[in-house]
């Protein structure tokens, strides 16, 4: 390093003086945040639906023919309502339509 440079310039930082026995007023209670009440509350809904009696589902896996894919189909027992289904309905139909555009330009 040349011995004429001058050295790096320093950052002179104050500091403001605080007066001696000066304390920040004491809480007067814990102020909870707000994601342990959130959490709170999911972990309480998640037991109660732990606790429930309720009938397992009926998973249907099936195979759809036109569009090749696999097609997953949560029912209720009692009712034999579909309550989920991946991929839905729509999901297929677009599926089809793609199958046969790429079945016809084969052709």
């Amino acid at each position: 390093m040349d011995a004429n440079a001058s050295p790096t310039p320093t950052l002179n930082a104050r500091v403001a003086p605080v007066a001696r026995g000066e304390r920040t007023p004491a809480l007067a209670e814990p102020i909870k945040a707000p994601h342990t009440e959130v959490a709170a509350k999911i972990e309480a809904q998640t037991q109660a639906e732990l606790h429930t009696d309720l009938a397992p589902a009926k998973l249907l896996i099936e195979i759809d023919k036109v569009s090749g894919r696999f097609v997953n189909t949560l029912v209720d027992p009692d009712s034999q309502q579909v309550l989920r289904q991946y991929p839905s309905d729509a999901q297929l139909a677009f599926s089809r339509a793609v199958q046969a555009y790429i079945k016809a330009m084969s052709e």
